[in-house]
């Protein structure tokens, strides 16, 4: 389960097709959260996504039963109200499912990811870490977390309400936005923490190492989080450009389970071509077939090149 919005599309498929690129026979719905008013999807993304991953099923969410929510939020963890998407990965807690497995979609699956499908805990997600300091934090990232709606202690959407109601002041220590208010509600209540392997963020990876990829191995790292400024959009902030190279990682996956006609729609769909072919044409084994491709005055027909001489 995950939530999906316009400017996420390209990530979410990337997820998808990553997850399903290592566990083949799954079979599950893949349940997209949306909300015409704060994760709207057109019609033509939900097509995209459909005839790119089958399985998917599309959720709408209702507003007002995030109204107590979005009011917490805002007031009292001073939440952005361009955030209110992020919260709706609570749906997750109204879910007729009873195992949930909820992914941000800006997530890259490196493997398999059994020990999520076999947890037994009424709610399990990885700690959350200060890569500055490195050290520990006190409270969970929500990017991966594992959901069980049929164990006696499970928890539903009327304890997170009922738990926030009273709370009118919450510091740093419990996150920010969908984290401050799953991080307040589940205060008294055990949790059960994955490894960290389950939602790697691209902070813990040396940026000056010429081989990300090999750092990932050594932590056996299955899911790798792209924090912050996401691959498939141009960088604005100076820090990002520093994840180049894992940012390649992305790109590398993209192209290699990617079609070219998904490619060609997703590089117009963004607006974007001239970047997203870029990235393409930095995989290495195009290289070589760039000096007739940049020659090339039209975005569209600088793709092509690249796809039809090298394919």
């Amino acid at each position: 389960m995950t939530v999906v919005s316009e400017p996420f599309v390209y990530g979410a498929i990337a997820t998808f097709k990553s997850f399903l690129h290592h566990h083949p026979d799954f079979s599950d719905p893949i349940v997209v959260l949306w909300s015409p008013l704060n994760a709207s999807l057109s019609p033509r993304a939900k097509e995209m996504m459909v005839r790119e991953i089958p399985i998917i099923e599309f959720k709408q969410v209702n507003d007002w039963h995030y109204e107590p929510i979005f009011d917490f939020a805002e007031n009292v963890v001073n939440t952005p109200r361009r955030l209110r998407a992020a919260f709706y990965i609570l749906e997750a807690f109204r879910s007729d499912y009873d195992h949930i497995v909820t992914l941000d979609s800006d997530m890259l699956v490196l493997g398999r990811l059994d020990p999520l499908f076999e947890c037994e805990a009424p709610f399990a997600a990885v700690r959350a870490w200060d890569y500055d300091r490195d050290k520990p934090l006190s409270y969970f990232n929500t990017g991966t977390m594992v959901i069980r709606r049929d164990q006696p202690a499970s928890l539903t959407f009327e304890n997170i309400l009922n738990a926030i109601a009273p709370v009118s002041q919450v510091d740093d220590s419990h996150g920010k936005a969908d984290q401050a208010v799953l991080n307040v509600a589940l205060r008294d209540v055990p949790l059960h923490y994955l490894s960290p392997r389950f939602n790697f963020s691209k902070r813990a990876l040396d940026t000056e190492s010429p081989n990300p990829i090999e750092q990932l191995r050594e932590q056996d790292a299955r899911i790798l989080h792209y924090l912050g400024e996401k691959p498939w959009n141009p960088k604005i902030k100076k820090r990002e450009i520093s994840y180049n190279e894992i940012e390649k990682i992305w790109w590398s996956e993209v192209f290699r389970l990617f079609d070219r006609d998904t490619l060609a729609e997703l590089q117009n769909y963004y607006l974007n071509a001239a970047y997203v072919a870029k990235q393409i044409a930095m995989q290495p084994e195009f290289q070589a077939k760039l000096t007739i491709a940049r020659q090339r005055q039209m975005e569209s027909e600088f793709v092509d090149a690249i796809w039809e001489n090298s394919l």
